[in-house]
């Protein structure tokens, strides 16, 4: 038993030294500290990655508000051409309907007048007639 007793003295002896210098020894940060290295440049990495897209995210979005105002003005510009056009469309109909009515009228007046002279025309023959017949009576008895 004394044998035994000695083997454990001992055992524990062994171990307590174990124990003691597992707890003085300082711990491996190695693999940790090549971690959080890594982890440090993926945040970087993520962080420029997210400036960048936010960035690009800025310069879309003013190009978009860019293209949006010149087809806005596009349109605004569209609209008054065709405001323009349709002004002027009226007033050339409304300038035709005029220039028909008074073309028409004018041609009215040219033949009415036509007719009257036509009717004077036909009139002074017929008085020429009488005249000539006036005069031929008048030469025919003496």
């Amino acid at each position: 038993m004394k044998d035994e007793l000695a083997q454990e003295k001992s055992a524990r002896a062994v171990a307590q030294a174990d124990l003691d210098a597992l707890k003085t020894k300082k711990p491996d940060t190695s693999e940790a500290d090549a971690l959080r290295q890594e982890l440090q440049a993926l945040k970087d990495q993520h962080q420029a990655s997210l400036t960048a897209a936010q960035q690009e995210s800025a310069k879309a979005a003013e190009e978009h508000l860019a293209t949006k105002n010149a087809l806005l003005k596009a349109q605004a510009e569209a609209d008054a051409h065709k405001i323009a056009a349709d002004r002027t469309k009226q007033t050339s109909a409304a300038d035709y309907k005029q220039m028909h009515a008074s073309l028409t009228e004018l041609v009215e007046e040219a033949q009415k007048k036509a007719a009257q002279e036509e009717a004077l025309v036909k009139e002074l023959e017929a008085k020429l007639k009488v005249k000539d017949a006036e005069i031929a009576e008048l030469k025919v008895s003496p």
